[in-house]
């Protein structure tokens, strides 16, 4: 497997941001997000086009396809809302309901020229103890049906991915569900890990870098996520994809004259990477790049503070996934940099076979 370097496109956002308008020589996987799925009844499930899903599911591929005919389009399925977790938690349930999904997923994937498919379930967090098992017969059946369709057509194989919490295990302490690590390593071709939104304005009342690489005080960093899927759950690196924000945090300080990370502040928002830039250029922010103890970087104009990734740490984040040999790294989500500032730092040189590093020709 070929190191991946890839990027989520939301369909939401087509009218100002158009499969066209994605610079594809930055990528070898574009991930179409997402498509919903349908629970048409307690046996019945397939995925949900919106009107919006219904003018692009059919064009993305062929618009990607033109600009470079080698990048991976890979269909995303599912939706990150208390509504979507349910009904994904409904859909695994049963024998028949995870037949009904895979057969139209695999269906759809095909009508559409896609080659692989993808499970967006960031935050598996119903009240469902049984979520973490049946997600283990999930993948198991959905990879064998892959197979049997592979062999049964003649067609290539639909690669299987998904996109998961930074952590193999959840957070708070407390909170004993776990990924099922074995059904992952042998199903899943690729993990996508969500190293991002660590911290929010629901989170603290300070200051606090979302994405941050390492933590010296707190586990809730990328560095210790990545290492308990390797350590802990027992996935390979080569497995596991590093995922990248193209936004940032925003704070509003209790005192501008205290301005560092952890400082007394109020949350704000999320902010697009594209618009850090522009209110950079518009106040003349204080900008600071912390790479010896957290690798990211903020910025400060009078009471107004954001924490994001720069070009700095993203070139620092993806040295990171280098050095420990990773599957590689996806940015969430396209649009939000449209001048293509972050992606450009981005470059592997080394492939995998079988999840095995065959060569760094660096």
């Amino acid at each position: 497997m070929a190191v991946i370097r890839g990027g989520y496109w939301r369909s939401s956002e087509a009218n100002n941001f158009p499969p066209e308008s994605i610079q594809t020589g930055y990528f070898t996987h574009l991930f179409y997000a997402t498509v919903a799925i349908d629970e048409i009844d307690a046996r019945t499930y397939q995925i949900r086009l919106s009107n919006i899903d219904q003018t692009w599911i059919g064009t993305f591929t062929p618009k990607i396809l033109q600009k470079k005919a080698d990048v991976k389009c890979i269909l995303s399925i599912g939706e990150d809302t208390v509504a979507g977790r349910t009904t994904l938690s409904n859909m695994i349930s049963t024998p028949d309901g995870r037949k009904s999904f895979i057969i139209d997923s695999i269906s759809k994937a095909r009508e559409h020229g896609y080659h692989g498919l993808d499970l967006y379930w960031k935050y598996p967090a119903t009240a469902n103890e049984f979520d973490m098992p049946n997600l283990w017969l999930l993948f198991k059946e959905w990879n064998n049906s892959l197979k049997e369709e592979h062999n049964r057509t003649g067609n290539p194989k639909l690669s299987l991915s998904t996109i998961v919490y930074f952590a193999p295990k959840f957070f708070p302490a407390d909170d004993k569900k776990a990924y099922p690590f074995k059904s992952i390593m042998d199903n899943v071709d690729f993990v996508n890990l969500v190293c991002y939104d660590y911290y929010g304005s629901q989170d603290v009342e300070v200051t606090a870098e979302h994405a941050l690489l390492y933590d010296q005080h707190d586990k809730k960093s990328t560095h210790y996520g990545i290492s308990s899927w390797i350590d802990d759950a027992g996935v390979p690196e080569g497995k596991l994809v590093m995922g990248l924000p193209l936004y940032g945090r925003r704070w509003e300080l209790v005192d501008q004259n205290e301005h560092g990370i952890g400082a007394p502040a109020t949350g704000v928002g999320p902010m697009d990477y594209s618009d850090i830039l522009k209110f950079n250029r518009g106040h003349h922010a204080d900008v600071h790049v912390v790479n010896d103890k957290t690798v990211s970087t903020y910025l400060y104009a009078g009471q107004d503070w954001i924490g994001y990734d720069s070009k700095s740490s993203i070139k620092g984040k993806v040295q990171y996934a280098k050095d420990h040999a990773l599957g590689g790294y996806f940015f969430w989500a396209l649009g939000m940099d449209k001048e293509y500032k972050l992606p450009q730092q981005g470059s592997f040189t080394y492939t995998y076979i079988n999840n095995a590093l065959l060569i760094d020709i660096n």
